[in-house]
This record gives structure tokens, sequence and C-alpha cells, in this order.
């Protein structure tokens, strides 16, 4: 299982947005990607806080060599090019993901995507404030020293440069995908966003009802109102796709609760590196 396929389609995609960013598509992912996505369909899922992370839905994780035997040379090919990446590079830190790396899935559906709409907000999954000093420790955004680099302990493992995504989802069932974003022009932000972000004055006068939120969120989301939010990269949910950004780039599902009513789930699998 995992094997890469070897018509996969792979294209690099530079100058997004005001930090110039880059990102890696590659279609055609997998050789068998129908067997991952029953792999995923069957896992038992989880609700913890510790493996959501205050994502909305469910995840399932699976401890697995294979993932890493049969995939780790395509990431190595992007993940080690410095010349695609704005920020600098732990080999360190790098192989202790490697190490402890499996097969992780983000797990949602209509009711899920509803419940709470301002998971919607795009997120970080890492920040520009966050880095490696010279005694090899992994100091976060706070300021705060969280472990040794190379030690591989679960405090280090939040420190990650990259965000991949596989859509696991069958043609028949894609829908939306995922996004890149800027606010107020940044498409990062040294803490966390719900720190930064103001809701617009128009705000109260337009929301009423729980569908109200959602409906104003996905107009705000896309610059309306007030216009500090862009979309700056979007990539559409496409069978067997792998998508790859740095990790400290905004970004959110393009997922709403118009979405996955049919009695099958959002499956996307992902791995930080």
């Amino acid at each position: 299982m995992f094997e890469l396929n070897s018509n996969c389609k792979e294209q690099v995609i530079k100058n997004i947005g005001s930090d110039n960013r880059t990102v890696v598509v590659i279609d055609n992912f997998y050789e068998n990607p129908s067997e991952i996505k029953e792999l995923a369909v069957q896992a038992e899922k989880w609700r913890r806080d510790e493996l959501i992370k205050g994502l909305a839905g469910e995840r399932c994780y699976i401890e697995t060599k294979e993932f890493k035997e049969n995939t780790k040379s395509i990431f190595d090919k992007y993940c080690l090019d410095g010349s695609l990446w704005k920020h600098s590079f732990s080999d360190r830190m790098y192989q202790c993901h490697w190490d402890n790396a499996g097969f992780l899935c983000n797990v949602m559906n209509s009711n899920s995507i509803g419940a709470d709409p301002w998971l919607s907000i795009p997120h970080q999954d890492s920040y520009s404030t966050s880095y490696i000093d010279s005694s090899g420790g992994y100091v976060d955004e706070h300021g705060v020293t969280r472990g040794i680099v190379g030690q591989c302990t679960q405090s280090t493992f939040d420190y990650n440069q990259f965000g991949i995504v596989i859509f696991l989802n069958y043609p028949d069932e894609c829908q939306g995908g995922t996004n890149l974003y800027s606010y107020k022009g940044n498409m990062t932000l040294p803490y966390n966003v719900m720190d930064y972000i103001d809701k617009p004055e128009m705000f109260d006068d337009i929301v009423k009802t729980p569908d109200d939120v959602w409906n104003f969120l996905r107009e705000w989301m896309r610059g309306g109102y007030d216009g500090v939010w862009k979309v700056e990269h979007e990539f559409e949910m496409v069978y067997n796709r792998m998508i790859m950004y740095e990790s400290d780039v905004l970004h959110s599902p393009n997922a709403d609760p118009t979405m996955f009513t049919d009695g099958y789930d959002r499956i996307n699998q992902v791995v930080f590196l």
C-alpha cells in the first residue's frame, strides 16, 4: 500500500500572493488510491483534542512504515530543495517527523462542518516567529523553548514547515478543496489568527441566525465587507491529488454545510513535515 503512481503528474507553482510563495501539486499520486480511501473509511475515528487540534470533524491515525517506505523519495525531492521555499530548513526536524510518520486523515461531513462556523477561519500549522535556536531547541511563537530538535518529543512535532494534503474522495464525491489566504495583505501571521482578526462593524447587523454566520463568513473570506481577507490560491479537490504548501501560510478547507450531504465524508490524508 501507498505505492506512488509512475504516471503521476507533478507541477510546481511559484510566486503566489504578496509573499511569493510556492506550492507543489501532484495528480495521480498513488498507484492504489481506492485501497487507501477504504483504509480511511474503515479506520476508527477520534475527536480527541490532542489529535484533532481544534479542527472540524474527526481524525483517524494508523501506525504504518509503508507510507514512509513508499513515499519519502517524492517528498525529499521537493522538501529538500531550498530554492522553492521561503524559510530555512531543519534536516534534524525533518527526519524526526519521518521517524514517526503514519497514516493520518481528516474526516468531516456536512454536520461537523456546520457545527462551528468559526472553525472555517483560515489558520496556520506553524508560525514564522517559531525557530530553532543555536542549541537545537525548538522555540515556539511565544518565545518558549519546547523541546530539543532530534529528540522527537510531542512538543517538537508541533514545529513543522510543510503541510501536505492528499484528496481521497472519489471523483463523483469531490467538492470544494483547500484555499490559501492573506489577511490585510499578509499570508502569515506571528500568532494565532483569532488573536488578530476583528469582526467587521456590520457583523451584528447582518448575522441573526446560525445560517447567517456561514453566509457572512463565506463572503468575508473572499474579500467581502471590509476587504481584509483575500483568497491567494485555490486547490480544487481532485481525487488522488497531493498538494504541498508551507505550513505557516494561512489556509483552510474550502468546505461548507451545503457540501458532503449525501452520506459520504470529506476524507483527506494529511502529512506534516
